[in-house]
């Protein structure tokens, strides 16, 4: 999801020690970002909601062949695609079963998959008033567990251009070897292409609303995204084609986050420290601040140059 938690995790992880500085451009301040383990957060939380929705659409092109006659037929695509009906009549609501199985698998966002994603359907997913709920039993994306203490997600009808709207509420918890992440989120998703296009991987969504949440390394931060500059994903792309994500973390995290800043901004500010992620397309972002220039007392911007997220 949107939770492009994964650039603000960039940015807050800071240099690491093997890697070179960045050059200034011009004098002014770096704000260098590295590989870190929270970059996964954003593509999980997408991954859960495309692989949910995907598996209730596979259930409704089915309904509509007659020759079929047992419920819990797998579709024979990778994933594994189950499904068990509540009526006799294979009808909604429905149980789908996403299984990727024990062994790592290649999905269609580029990411590596196993265990299986469960989803609850209590009508097709294109149909207003129709509710999803997911769990996860042994879920990993890129070899990150994914536990969930919710995933709720209610189609809210269309809007003014006829397009899909979805309410989602989930409460994750994702794991590695070393590290533990936890987030809460409520979001509308806009689906605003690909709702024709039997490719999942074209269908791209408009996002906005808010989550907050614990870091591994502690650090707690809530982040907003607004109506007027939402996040646009596509399932088949990496990264957010466009938005805006605005930040809320500890003052803390400054010294990290903007060193050559840092004492101008701690100076300026009390508990919390806000700024903006900005997508600008082309795999790229850049981070934005205000602050009051210490010399002249007037308020000033500062702007990153855009930088590239495949690196990460």
């Amino acid at each position: 999801m949107f939770l492009a938690v994964a650039v603000l995790a960039v940015a807050l992880a800071g240099c690491d020690k093997n890697d070179e500085p960045e050059k200034p451009q011009q004098n002014e301040p770096t704000a260098k970002v590295n590989r870190s383990e929270y970059f996964l957060a954003s593509a999980i939380f997408n991954n859960a909601f495309d692989e949910a929705g995907n598996g209730v659409r596979d259930v409704e092109g089915q309904l509509i062949k007659v020759s079929r006659s047992v419920a819990n037929e797998p579709v024979a695509v990778e994933p594994t695609v189950t499904w068990t009906y509540d009526e006799e009549e294979y009808n909604f609501p429905v149980t789908v079963t996403v299984d990727y199985g024990t062994d790592n698998v290649l999905g269609r966002d580029g990411r590596l998959h196993r265990g299986k994603l469960i989803v609850k359907a209590s009508g097709p997913y294109t149909v207003e008033g129709t509710q999803m709920s997911a769990k996860f039993d042994n879920w990993y994306v890129d070899d990150v567990k994914v536990e969930c203490d919710s995933m709720e997600i209610q189609n809210m009808g269309r809007d003014t251009l006829g397009q899909c709207k979805f309410h989602v509420q989930s409460k994750m918890t994702l794991t590695t070897d070393s590290t533990v992440f936890t987030y809460n989120e409520e979001s509308y998703r806009t689906w605003i292409v690909g709702e024709e296009e039997p490719d999942v991987t074209k269908h791209t969504y408009s996002i906005v609303g808010s989550q907050d949440g614990v870091m591994s390394n502690k650090v707690d931060y809530r982040i907003e995204v607004r109506d007027d500059e939402p996040m646009v994903v596509n399932v088949g792309t990496r990264y957010p084609l466009s938005g805006t994500l605005n930040v809320d973390v500890p003052v803390s995290v400054i010294t990290d986050l903007i060193p050559d800043y840092a004492a101008i901004l701690m100076a300026q500010s009390r508990d919390r420290f806000s700024f903006q992620l900005i997508f600008v397309g082309n795999n790229q972002a850049k981070m934005r601040f205000e602050y009051d220039n210490p010399t002249t007392g007037e308020p000033a911007v500062y702007e990153t140059q855009p930088y590239d997220l495949t690196q990460f």
